[in-house]
């Protein structure tokens, strides 16, 4: 039998390393064993950064509503609106003060319903469809019935005016809307239409005709005198008519004149102010058949001061086509006078003439005289007299004159009798189968002294038209430039001083 196994005797030197051997094949891969117990949870590491926000959720059901709370004390009662009014009406400011406003009718139709500034006058002869669209299209119209219709201009006329807090010679309910629009059509007026400050008369031209019956009342100013339109009153002032006829009806008319218009005595300066000038106008406007009496077509008197007329046609009026009496510094423009007793009639000084021309005056009684030129400082150009008695006359100081034509005159071509005056550019002459066959003197020196006269007179105009004498008159030939071409001496030149 073996023996017991001796003690491990001590380990001898380890030996070198021997070469390695060849590698082997690698094994095959082991089954995985079972899983192990899992270790202790580690300790919590610390807070990562925050992540992006998510999208936000759908908004959750309405909760219940709370309870009401204790109601406010009331407030204190508001200004309120006048009372009347009727139905479609609405509320517009009378004045600038608060809660001054009054009940007014707007236009209808489907229109806009805004106020147009103007107010409508219409006339009677207007088609039926047009007064019935007017009434109910306009803020503020007014609809003749073809008499008297007057009493509906003038009510447009004082609605148009300043307002009176501002002008107290207006009416207390005027609006200053400025403008009156008249129709077509003939108006009847048997009273004196009467102007306000301010107020603008306006018609549709020739269409619009103003027309006098049996008018010889005087209300309004001037005083005493009777015309189809003048004016409310003596302060009364930036006036303005334009684009009427204004039909004097001859006989049938009465005793009035066309307009008659007069100054405040130097001053104007109620609102607006146009101190000291009243500063009216006239345009556009058409005045004829003024024969009953002495009647004239435009009178304009009492120191008007500032006026402008321009596009005017004045025919047949037996006093005066235009006359200013007795006011200066104002113009008249680009108009017709004919069939006047004098077509225009001057007497206030610094007026400017331009382009103006008179014919046939005396057809209607009267002087016959084409332009009368009194007072004096005026500037004067462009001015024809054609089949007048007398075709000019310069009988004031101290005028520049240029461009006169004088074309078959009765009695005489030019009157020169003021004093201080230089006339350029003068004809004087007659023409075959004129109104006048013979012109009895050209030019006509009155004892004026300080002139200058240059022109020429034509004696013979053709046929049996003929200047009986050319030149006459007396004048100082040491105080005067005297350059006049006459052809009754062969085209000689007469001359003096």
């Amino acid at each position: 039998s073996q023996g017991a196994t001796g003690a491990n005797g001590t380990a001898g030197a380890q030996g070198a390393t021997g070469p390695s051997g060849a590698a082997g094949s690698q094994g095959a891969t082991g089954a995985t064993g079972a899983n192990g117990t899992p270790g202790a949870v580690g300790a919590t590491g610390a807070t990562g950064p925050s992540g992006t926000s998510g999208s936000a959720g759908a908004t959750g059901a309405t909760g219940p509503a709370g309870a009401a709370g204790t109601q406010g004390a009331t407030g204190a009662t508001g200004q309120g609106v006048p009372t009347g009014g009727t139905t479609g009406q609405v509320l517009a400011k009378s004045t600038n003060a608060n809660y001054d406003t009054t009940w007014v009718t707007v236009g209808g139709g489907g229109g806009s319903g805004l106020l147009p500034p103007e107010i409508l006058v219409v006339s009677n002869d207007m088609p039926t469809d047009y007064k019935s669209a007017a009434a109910t299209a306009g803020a503020t119209v007014f609809v003749c019935d073809g008499t008297a219709d007057e009493v509906q201009i003038q009510a447009a006329i004082d609605l148009a005016a300043p307002l009176n807090g501002r002008n107290s010679t207006s009416p207390s309910d005027a609006q200053q809307r400025g403008t009156v629009q008249l129709t077509g059509g003939r108006f009847n007026i048997a009273a004196p239409i009467r102007m306000r400050t301010g107020v603008s008369l306006v018609g549709m031209g020739e269409l619009t005709e103003l027309r006098a019956v049996s008018l010889s009342a005087t209300t309004g100013y001037p005083a005493g005198v009777a015309a189809v339109i003048k004016q409310n009153a003596v302060t009364d002032h930036v006036m303005t008519v334009r684009s009427v006829w204004i039909n004097g009806n001859f006989a049938s008319g009465s005793g009035c004149h066309g307009i008659a218009w007069a100054g405040p005595g130097g001053s104007a300066s109620d609102y607006p102010d146009t101190n000291p000038d009243p500063s009216n106008h006239i345009r556009d406007v058409r005045v004829s058949g003024f024969t009953t009496g002495t009647r004239h077509g435009i009178w304009i008197s009492n120191n008007c001061r500032g006026g402008h007329y321009s596009n005017i046609w004045v025919r047949n009026c037996s006093g005066n086509g235009f006359w200013a009496e007795s006011t200066p510094d104002s113009a008249l423009s680009g108009s017709d006078f004919g069939g006047c007793g004098t077509g225009v009639r001057i007497e206030g000084a610094n007026w400017r003439i331009t382009g103006n021309k008179t014919y046939y005056s005396g057809l209607s009684g009267g002087p016959g005289i084409g332009f009368y030129f009194g007072s004096g400082r005026h500037t004067i150009t462009d001015i024809e007299s054609q089949d007048d008695f007398v075709g000019v006359q310069l009988a004031g100081i101290k005028c520049a004159v240029s461009g006169v034509t004088v074309d078959c005159a009765r009695d005489d071509g030019i009157i020169l009798s003021g004093s201080r005056n230089a006339v350029t550019s003068l004809a004087v002459y007659q023409r075959d189968a004129g109104r006048f066959t013979t012109t009895a003197r050209g030019i006509v020196f009155s004892g004026a002294t300080d002139l200058q006269v240059v022109g020429w007179v034509q004696k013979n105009g053709g046929g049996s038209s003929t200047i009986t004498t050319t030149i006459t008159g007396t004048y100082d030939t040491t105080r005067n430039f005297i350059r006049i071409a006459d052809d009754s001496a062969g085209s000689s030149v007469v001359a003096a001083g």
